[in-house]
């Protein structure tokens, strides 16, 4: 079921978009498993250039980006697939990462057939803003756990403090260098009185 609805979706961008059909017509007849967990779905390149829900044959790629990936693979569909699991034709993997990299969805014009030119404009922005809220909560999250850390338990020193530790082995070092020249200037003196 979730590849029928995938195909349609493809196919509506293919329609668009004759360069993208010409990519896939030499894997004509071949399969790819594409999954982001939870969900997965298989298509069929067909002789035209277009894709069909998968009929249940073994694919001849698997492509599978990593769990939780879903809003990432939204937002940066090429980021996301570079990271990616892919098993079998490297060829056709190939061709549908440049696919991923380069086919866009201009969700904007589609929805303004069905709603008009404002309500569209005003969804697709919620939904773009929508896409950012996970990478908003883990920055969020990231800068509240480093406060805690530094300034609560301690743990992780504040950038203020590594810069005042460094300052200080800058310090010990010259000394160090100061006193080793020391040594070496007094060395040629006790071998003249020991000897």
């Amino acid at each position: 079921m979730l590849s029928a609805f995938a195909a349609i979706g493809i196919n509506q961008l293919l329609q668009r978009e004759s360069w993208a059909r010409e990519k896939l017509l030499p894997f004509a007849g071949k399969t790819a498993r594409l999954a982001v967990p939870p969900a997965a779905f298989t298509l069929s390149i067909q002789a035209d250039g277009y894709v069909r829900g998968g009929d249940g044959a073994a694919p001849d790629v698997t492509i599978i980006v990593p769990a939780g990936s879903l809003p990432e693979v939204l937002r940066d569909p090429a980021g996301a697939t570079s990271r990616a699991e892919v098993t079998g034709d490297p060829e056709f993997a190939k061709a549908i990462s440049y696919l991923f990299a380069h086919l866009r969805w201009d969700v904007e014009e589609d929805l303004s057939k069905v709603v008009g030119d404002v309500a569209a404009h005003r969804i697709a922005r919620f939904g773009r803003e929508a896409a950012q809220v996970p990478g908003r909560v883990v920055e969020s999250l990231s800068r509240s756990m480093a406060a805690y850390l530094q300034e609560e338990r301690g743990t992780v020193p504040t950038p203020q403090e590594v810069e005042s530790f460094n300052r200080e082995v800058d310090v010990l070092r010259d000394d160090v260098g100061r006193l080793e020249k020391r040594l070496n200037r007094l060395e040629p003196r006790s071998e003249a009185h020991g000897g």
